[in-house]
């Protein structure tokens, strides 16, 4: 294991309804996957120390999305004594965010080598690194989107040492989940969809229009080529597992206190299948509350004030 900078670099981003920027810290690291070694990026909020902040959670973003997309969740939570570490997977990070050029981003190209080994083994890492920073030596686990699968598998090591898992956006994988994506950008987009043969050929999904994740425009203030960029072109790597239900991991569902957290509006993830993901999950063994966020917010909930604002309330309150 190889940190790339010493000194964390300072960023900006955006959240989607509001006009002041997020400052954050990036921190480039490297991970070694056989005879490479892989760049991934964690932030953190510009100023939040672990040292003031006695509790702490990893946040696991979507297929194809930057964790930065939980950047006003982190100012929230930063305010309230909870450190959020927010984690771009290898070829997840937006260009020109960190270094401020495109060459020295790391790539895109990189999520080709994303494989399940190399998923979990950064995942595991970022957890051990939050593990060892929290003050209590415990933490939770904030998962938005197809992150709920890689919080599944969690080894059960970590069990004792996270106090809660919140499941942002999810409902159970398998191929009813997907035909429910689907639908949704059915009624936005007038373009042909990917085959059941493309996705298996490609081992990707088009991410689509950007209104299926972040709404209309009457939402927003940010413009929408900004929130694009903080999501790849395509969900990639993990596809074929999200089609099968039983790829869910089970052993870290043993006895976890798991809240799932939605919005009304999320045609991705609506209430009907994050109910059955939850009653999965209470098969499994664990403990479940369910939350929805009513109005009109959509997939990237967490991504706007009030959805941000309700989140951090859950995530900060379970922590006090």
């Amino acid at each position: 294991m190889t940190v790339v900078d010493q000194v964390p670099q300072r960023i900006q981003v955006f959240s989607a309804d509001r006009d002041e920027p997020i400052g954050l810290l990036a921190e480039v690291r490297l991970f070694r996957s056989g005879r490479r070694h892989l760049p991934y990026v964690t932030y953190t909020v510009a100023g939040a120390l672990p040292e003031g902040c006695p509790r702490s959670a990893v946040c696991l973003a979507g297929g194809g999305s930057s964790g930065v997309l939980f950047g006003r969740l982190g100012e929230l939570c930063a305010e309230r004594g909870v450190l959020l570490r927010m984690l771009d997977l290898p070829g997840h990070t937006p260009d020109c965010l960190v270094d401020g050029e495109p060459g020295e981003t790391p790539g895109r190209r990189w999520i080709r080598y994303l494989d399940y080994a190399t998923r979990t083994g950064i995942i595991a890492e970022a957890v051990e690194r939050s593990i060892q920073s929290s003050k209590s030596g415990r933490i939770g686990v904030v998962t938005h989107s197809a992150g709920f699968y890689d919080a599944s598998h969690l080894s059960p090591g970590f069990r004792d040492a996270i106090e809660r898992i919140f499941v942002l956006g999810a409902g159970l994988p398998g191929l009813r989940s997907m035909r429910s994506s689907y639908a949704a950008a059915a009624d936005i987009e007038s373009t042909s969809k990917q085959g059941l043969f493309d996705i298996i050929r490609t081992r990707s999904i088009e991410t689509g229009q950007p209104e299926i994740h972040f709404g209309s425009e009457s939402l927003r203030s940010t413009p929408v080529r900004i929130l694009e960029s903080y999501q790849g072109p395509e969900h990639y790597s993990l596809v074929l597992r999200l089609l099968r239900e039983r790829s869910l991991g089970t052993a870290i569902w043993q006895g976890a206190d798991v809240c799932s957290v939605g919005s009304a509006g999320d045609r991705i993830a609506p209430p009907e299948r994050r109910a059955e993901g939850v009653e999965r999950l209470e098969q499994l063994g664990a403990r479940c509350e369910m939350l929805t966020i009513e109005g009109d917010l959509p997939h990237m909930f967490m991504a706007f004030e009030r959805g941000a604002r309700f989140v951090s309330d859950v995530i900060c309150e379970s922590a006090s």
